[in-house]
């Protein structure tokens, strides 16, 4: 007795399938690859944004008084 009972029909369309899934693997990992290319290429955009807002502003941060306080200053 044979140990693959598949016919040559059914062992063509499974070797069919089998190509197919390899192919979508394929072009799942590149759209995965290009899309993590992305994110890579905004994360350094906005870090490179986020320092140069850095060296801009002042180290020093003062205070703003509170809306309650320029009340009082007002009477």
């Amino acid at each position: 007795m044979p140990k693959n009972k598949m016919s040559p029909m059914d062992r063509a369309n499974a070797a069919a399938d089998k190509q197919e899934r390899l192919q979508d693997g394929k072009l799942a990992l590149r759209e995965y690859e290009r899309h993590q290319s992305d994110v890579l290429a905004n994360m350094q955009r906005l870090r490179a944004l986020r320092l140069l807002r850095a060296d801009q502003s002042p180290l020093v941060i003062e205070p703003k008084e509170s809306s309650s306080a320029k009340k009082r200053t007002k009477k």
